[in-house]
């Protein structure tokens, strides 16, 4: 008999150290995220590698 066990991980953001769950893979959380979002539009670099990769593929 095999028995699966699902465990969620939580991570923490590197902005704001609020524990998460990191459905996207960035190092931020959704609300450090749209933060950055908002500044990415005002010509502000993303301080996060995983973030700049997410806005310029979705190019928000």
């Amino acid at each position: 008999m095999v028995i699966m066990i699902k465990l969620e991980q939580n991570y923490l953001c590197l902005e704001c150290d609020k524990e998460f769950k990191n459905e996207l893979k960035l190092a931020v959380c959704p609300e450090c995220l749209k933060k950055e979002i908002e500044n990415y539009k005002k010509g502000i670099p993303p301080k996060y590698v995983t973030v700049s990769l997410f806005l310029k593929k979705n190019k928000a």
